[in-house]
């Protein structure tokens, strides 16, 4: 916080642990890489770091946890390596410029919120995600086509909430339950 001058940021890779909010709110931050080895993303870590608009995150990153990149309206490019296993909630919340981002096919767990509010327009989820959780995807007003691939077990509730132009969502006959107003608002 309060961090007017610094533009950019790497994080090298003997960094093993990353406390909460550590770069919450630094408005001139424009681009940011952590290194391989770098464990996970933390806690808020970049939250509302307004002027973000490219992120690199290593494989080695298990987790992109809570609130991650929530709010970083600017944020265009991310580029997620094969080993991230979970975006946590609300990652990605928020970002409403980001209108592409390709999951690697490591990624198991989308969490509630981790994808709402963004600027997605199409999705291609990768074949490791095995449930969609509660609003994942909510009020992504851009989203038109979403796949959704066999494996996945559960569409959970409001997932899809609010994607106005959604009108087009494969789902497999692997999906036993979807939740209650998973599709409601998608007037398309």
């Amino acid at each position: 916080k309060d961090c007017e001058s610094l533009t950019s940021i790497t994080v090298p890779s003997t960094v093993t642990e990353i406390g909460m909010s550590v770069f919450e709110s630094c408005d001139s931050l424009t681009t940011a890489v952590l290194s391989p080895g770098v464990p996970y993303v933390g806690y808020a870590m970049f939250n509302s770091c307004r002027n973000l608009t490219s992120v690199t995150i290593p494989g080695s990153a298990a987790y992109i946890d809570q609130m991650a990149f929530n709010g970083c309206a600017s944020l265009t490019n991310v580029t997620l390596s094969k080993g991230i296993k979970t975006l946590g909630s609300e990652a990605f919340g928020g970002c409403s410029s980001l209108t592409a981002l390709t999951l690697p096919d490591s990624v198991e767990t989308i969490g509630s919120t981790a994808l709402g509010s963004t600027g997605l327009t199409s999705l291609v989820l990768p074949n490791s995600v095995t449930a969609i959780n509660n609003r994942a995807f909510t009020n992504c007003k851009n989203l038109t086509s979403v796949t959704i691939p066999e494996g996945v077990t559960k569409i959970g509730e409001e997932a899809f909430w609010c994607c106005e132009n959604l009108t087009s969502v494969t789902i497999p006959e692997s999906v036993t339950k979807i939740g209650k107003e998973a599709f409601r608002g998608c007037a398309s």
